[in-house]
């Protein structure tokens, strides 16, 4: 009986053995690392899983748990899974992989594509191998006739959707094998060589899921990461589209500042023209107003010095007529109303 984890507080515990029949080790090996029970049924293994984990699957009739690793990517109906399959030191001898030292043990067969299991087999001398001889040594399968060992058909592997964990198909082959020696003391074996005979071989496994059990593992395995997908180009075309209006606003800002600046040098230059002509002006002004004070200043001067003359001539007639700023001023006579000027009177 197992006891498996729940995966509660660790998803990546779901589905893992915590014990065979009570027991958290075997006792048919040389060390607790082989001894040890832990590992899947093979029903389903822990969710997120990645290439290049290493799963273990456990089963009490091989007396061990198999390493197995990523071989390659599969698709069941539209749902992506991976498939692994044992890894290479399985079934190898301690002389290959050293680490398989523990499996070994006296009278025991060693080399490398079999596992002997008599140990936990009630003595009997039972051999496992891959059926066919598959990847073991040659001495195995040139033994007997008839062998053809092919991977597609007699190779073991799991298919397994990576983010629930749960096996989509499975191969599990194995052959049995039995490990005769030749006795001396045993006519019918007296004659033979020493030799694994293969007895034979089974599979065990899914082929596919149904479709339903397929629809459902896709809602909860491409669904969320199309749902993803989707808010993924969302948040892109909304980044995209404030970006170019972020461009087009910092465009128009520059545009605006070029104008307002554009706008001010054409000020600035209406204003020093304002100022230029408002200076002319008041310099013109400013040479105007003395010109008049002199004209002014000349017609009194002119006035007095004429009264003078007149006022100290003694009765001696000038060389020209005076005529007052009254007369000069007023409109001009015609002819019949012009008066007369008596140069002889200087009152007049």
């Amino acid at each position: 009986m197992y006891s498996m984890y729940t995966g509660e507080g660790n998803p990546y515990t779901l589905s893992n053995i915590q014990s065979f029949n009570g027991n958290q080790q075997l006792n048919f090996w040389n060390s607790s690392d082989c001894n040890r029970v832990h590992g899947s049924d093979g029903a389903s293994f822990n969710p997120y899983i990645k290439k290049g984990d290493t799963l273990w699957f456990f089963n009490d009739q091989l007396c061990r748990a198999l390493p197995m690793v990523y071989d390659r990517s599969i698709t069941q109906e539209g749902l992506p899974g991976l498939r692994f399959i044992p890894r290479e030191d399985v079934f190898m001898s301690e002389k290959s992989y050293p680490e398989n030292s523990c499996f070994a043990g006296p009278n025991r067969e060693t080399g490398d594509g079999v596992f002997d299991v008599t140990v936990c087999q009630f003595d009997t001398p039972i051999v496992l191998s891959w059926p066919h001889f598959l990847n073991a040594e040659e001495k195995y399968s040139n033994a007997v006739e008839g062998l053809k060992p092919d991977p597609e058909k007699h190779g073991f592997w799991f298919d397994i959707q990576d983010v629930t964990g749960t096996t989509l198909s499975a191969k599990a082959r194995i052959q049995i094998n039995m490990n005769v020696k030749k006795l001396k003391n045993f006519s019918h074996l007296s004659s033979i060589n020493d030799t694994v005979i293969p007895i034979l071989w089974f599979e065990e496994g899914i082929d596919q899921l149904g479709t339903d059990l397929i629809n459902v593992l896709k809602q909860a395995a491409t669904d969320p990461l199309q749902w993803r997908q989707y808010i993924l180009y969302v948040l892109i075309g909304l980044l995209s589209t404030l970006t170019l209006l972020s461009l087009v606003a910092v465009a128009k800002v520059l545009a605006n500042r070029a104008s307002v600046a554009k706008v001010e040098r054409v000020r600035e230059q209406v204003e020093n023209i304002i100022h230029g002509q408002i200076a002319a002006n008041e310099s013109s002004a400013q040479l105007t107003q003395p010109m008049l004070g002199y004209l002014d200043s000349s017609e009194s001067s002119r006035s007095s010095t004429a009264t003078h003359s007149r006022t100290s001539s003694e009765g001696m007639t000038p060389p020209y007529a005076v005529i007052t700023a009254e007369q000069r001023d007023l409109t001009p006579f015609s002819d019949s109303d012009k008066p007369s000027v008596n140069f002889s009177n200087p009152e007049v």
